[in-house]
């Protein structure tokens, strides 16, 4: 659980690092005059896991993630999402699993100017596990989610985002057919670093 807490601490101060660092960009290049967004999200996160095909074995994950999405214009953003959820005492047994995500991939939004932007994304890169149970542990594997969300103006520099769905599927050793097919649920709160002008 420590590398939990540790991996969020270290994901807002790069979330924070990242969010001064545009503004910095913003103000001597004019990231707003070229059409540049930088946004910046952190959320609570809840995965819907399962272990092997022959039964459902399912249980839930629980922890963060946190984002930074950069967009052209207002529809089209590319995003790099790193999540990190764990789970003790599975299925009432002595087992404990923690799930590091890095997935990257574009978005697009439904963005018309106003109060509610509903967006759909497609992301691919890997998942790595640490279990106290040896077939769970492993290198990095293949990852993807795709699903969509819907962001909430409160005002030109945060936005609520009270609602994300993704399937997640991974390639984590189990055993039996080494992938799993996941429900991933997020929400959070949305940092326009560069001020929207709406």
């Amino acid at each position: 659980m420590s590398l939990g807490k540790n991996l969020l601490i270290v994901l807002g101060l790069g979330a924070g690092l990242m969010g001064l660092g545009a503004r910095s960009a913003e103000a001597q290049a004019g990231l707003t005059a070229t059409g540049l967004r930088v946004d910046v999200a952190g959320g609570f996160t809840v995965i819907h896991a399962n272990e092997g095909p022959a039964v459902c074995g399912c249980f839930f994950m629980n922890g963060g993630s946190g984002e930074l999405s950069v967009t052209n214009g207002r529809n089209i953003s590319f995003v790099t999402n790193v999540g990190y959820t764990s789970a003790t005492n599975i299925n009432n047994e002595d087992r404990n699993l923690a799930l590091l995500t890095v997935l990257e991939g574009a978005r697009y939004s439904l963005d018309h100017g106003g109060r509610f932007v509903p967006f759909g994304q497609a992301l691919v890169g890997f998942a790595h596990t640490s279990s106290n149970y040896v077939i769970d542990s492993s290198t990095a594997r293949l990852a993807l989610a795709t699903g969509g969300g819907l962001d909430i103006r409160v005002n030109s520099r945060f936005s609520l985002r009270p609602a994300q769905a993704e399937y997640l599927f991974t390639t984590v050793p189990n055993g039996q057919n080494n992938f799993q097919n996941q429900l991933r649920l997020t929400a959070g709160i949305v940092f326009h670093v560069n001020k929207l002008n709406r």
